[in-house]
């Protein structure tokens, strides 16, 4: 080696070594951190962000308690005025909000966590639905007069505070519930794992293979409305906006995953915007999750570290609150949902707080 260059390798290898020891320590630093699971609300402006309370399940729990802590909350929703649910794998429970705690509500059932779990809450009545295993349930609002309606239930679709939503069991026959009154519709394909009949439109959309086709009340007449590439997820979810045919799902371009608006009376698909989809505490992705307010003039979306509205008038999306507030860091947002009057968003993340 020449004398005269040993110099300058040897100041330059010194220099990647404190580079390196920097990293590292900024890296276990991280790892120090304890991120915890918490309840979270702020406004519908993302202004006024505070913790409800801490749910108990942390993130630095691993090996066999991560993958069967039953006390995982994994969806929360909304349903008439301050009701505030969560879903576990052992039951529903509601939101107190002087004590600022979780109280059973729901018990007994298989509510462990898949993409086709569901809760209805219709505006004009005083009583919800909703789906455990493949059993459909509606009680009081009070959780009092349980009783089972269906059997063999592949899936429920509807539209957050109205009074109609579908059925798909599964022998594939939809049925349609509105205030009360149930409709058989059609029989539709095996393969079928959601569908939703559009009222105003007349039209079933079904989804079945990762594909979304559209067809008459009586399932004739099938028309492919929107093929998707297969997804990290595996289920697709289906979300109708309005009764006049407007759905949401997502679709994977490339690497990136986005979720879609699609019209079903011609096919027009709007992007709304990429998504970052959350993890399980076993690591399974979770579907992404749609919010509306009962006017329903925006939806509330989210990825695993930022909340997001979409304007159904202007087609824009905007940011509603992000990972990093004061003296906090956020991230694996796993659920969120909008108060039906729209003034307020909870959702569950796991949270570090800056001493």
């Amino acid at each position: 080696m020449n004398p005269q260059s040993f110099g300058p390798i040897a100041l330059k290898l010194l220099l990647l070594l404190v580079i390196g020891m920097l990293l590292c320590s900024c890296n276990a630093h991280q790892q120090e951190r304890e991120f915890q699971n918490y309840l979270c609300e702020c406004d519908a402006d993302g202004g006024n962000f505070k913790l409800l309370c801490r749910n108990n399940y942390s993130s630095s729990m691993s090996g066999f308690f991560q993958l069967y802590l039953h006390s995982y909350p994994f969806r929360i929703e909304h349903g008439k005025g301050d009701d505030l649910f969560a879903f576990r794998d052992d039951g529903i429970y509601l939101y107190n909000h002087q004590n600022q705690s979780w109280q059973d509500y729901l018990r007994g059932m298989d509510f462990k966590y898949r993409a086709t779990n569901y809760f209805h809450s219709p505006a004009q009545a005083y009583e919800y639905y909703f789906k455990a295993d493949t059993k459909l349930f509606k009680t009081l609002q009070d959780g009092s007069q349980e009783q089972q309606l269906y059997r063999n239930v592949r899936s429920c679709v509807g539209i957050p505070h109205q009074p109609q939503f579908c059925i798909l069991d599964n022998s594939g026959s939809l049925r349609v519930e509105n205030s009360g009154i149930i409709q058989p519709t059609a029989i539709l394909p095996p393969t079928t794992t959601q569908a939703y009949y559009f009222a105003e439109l007349k039209k079933i959309v079904y989804l079945s293979l990762d594909s979304f086709f559209r067809c008459d009340s009586d399932g004739s007449n099938i028309e492919l409305l929107y093929a998707a590439s297969p997804s990290v997820n595996s289920q697709r979810s289906f979300y109708p906006i309005n009764e006049a045919g407007v759905f949401v799902t997502n679709n994977i371009f490339g690497y990136i995953d986005k979720l879609l608006l699609i019209d079903a009376t011609d096919g027009s698909v709007q992007d709304i915007g990429k998504i970052r989809f959350s993890q399980s505490p076993d690591k399974q992705y979770l579907p992404f999750q749609i919010s509306r307010a009962h006017n329903g003039s925006k939806l509330l979306f989210f990825d695993s570290t930022a909340l997001y509205f979409y304007d159904l008038t202007s087609m824009q999306t905007e940011p509603v609150l992000i990972s990093s507030q004061e003296n906090y860091h956020l991230r694996n947002i796993t659920s969120a949902s909008i108060s039906s009057d729209g003034s307020k968003i909870n959702f569950f993340c796991e949270v570090y707080r800056y001493k």
